[in-house]
């Protein structure tokens, strides 16, 4: 991450996005329930899945907080299936509509900075 800020001009932006994982989300619940949250543990940074925290890696790095918090809804995967397709399509409709930058439901965590001077 240093190095995209290194390269990143005075004014420049830099835009991160990570998977939510945070303790209360549906990602790593759907990971609990197949057994593959150990998995999280040893190959992604939970210590930063809260908001605040996350902001604080690239704050003290010479970024200017312009946004960071949880992004988007939930999209239920649908299965190939003629018909289902269309149901799983009006239900990820609704929930977008509704359920938006939740850390329990939004697939992910999103800082935007610009370097500062």
């Amino acid at each position: 991450m240093k190095k995209h800020i290194e390269m990143a001009k005075t004014g420049g932006m830099i835009l991160v996005t990570v998977p939510n994982f945070s303790g209360a989300s549906l990602t790593r619940l759907a990971y609990r329930l197949v057994g593959k949250e150990q998995y999280l543990r040893t190959t992604h940074n939970l210590g930063i899945m809260r908001r605040k925290r996350f902001e604080e890696v690239f704050v003290q790095d010479r970024l200017e907080c312009l946004f960071c918090d949880f992004h988007g809804s939930v999209t239920l995967p649908s299965p190939p299936i003629r018909g289902v397709v269309e149901v799983f399509e009006k239900i990820n409709s609704f929930v977008g509509s509704v359920v938006v930058n939740s850390s329990e439901f939004s697939p992910d965590l999103v800082f935007l900075g610009c370097k500062a001077k």
